[in-house]
Parts: structure tokens; sequence; C-alpha cells
């Protein structure tokens, strides 16, 4: 793992566009189209909820990846129970953000 990223580094937020003026989030009425942005920058544009709220969480879920797969993990401290479920914990947070539900 490396500390740079090929990516726009998050967190990314979501704006939803009319008639070009933002109006809302991704549950804003009648948006034309939402894009997902980072710090003074658009990172994507697209003309569903669901899909800018998925791509809007992928530094979280990459955050989450990152933590099972890199974390150091002591087992004789910590039983692979405990770490397993853990890795779940995490997992389901990143999986319900992405979902927009609440963990």
């Amino acid at each position: 793992m490396t500390d740079t990223t090929r990516w726009t580094p998050g967190p990314w937020h979501v704006n939803a566009i009319a008639k070009g003026r933002v109006i809302g989030d991704e549950t804003a009425v009648g948006a034309e189209k939402l894009q997902i942005n980072a710090t003074n920058r658009t990172v994507a544009t697209v003309y569903r909820p669901h899909d800018a709220r998925l791509i809007a969480t992928a530094p979280l879920l990459v955050e989450a990846l990152e933590r099972i797969a890199y974390e150091p993990i002591d087992l004789a401290e910590a039983p692979a129970v405990y770490v397993l479920q853990q890795c779940v914990m995490i997992a389901r947070a990143a999986l319900a953000a992405a979902r927009g539900e609440t963990p």
C-alpha cells in the first residue's frame, strides 16, 4: 500500500444540478444531472441518484478494503473470529454508505 493515490482524494459528495445551479444532494427533486464533487473538483457527472451515491462512496469503499487488507493483525493478541468480525463490520458499514443506508 502506498500513501499516494491515482484518483482524486475523498471525501466526495453529490450535488444535484438544475439549470446550471446546485439545488441539493442526490435526493433533490427536479435535478437534471448529479455531480460527484471533491474539494474544488468535479469527479463525475451522472443522471441516476443510485449511481451518484455509489460513485461518491468510492473513497470510503477503498479505505474499508485497505483496512481489511493491510492493517496489521496479531492473531496472538486477537482471536481469528474477532478479526473476522471486525472485517465484516468494516465492510458492512462501507456497503451501507454506498447504498445510502444506516449501518
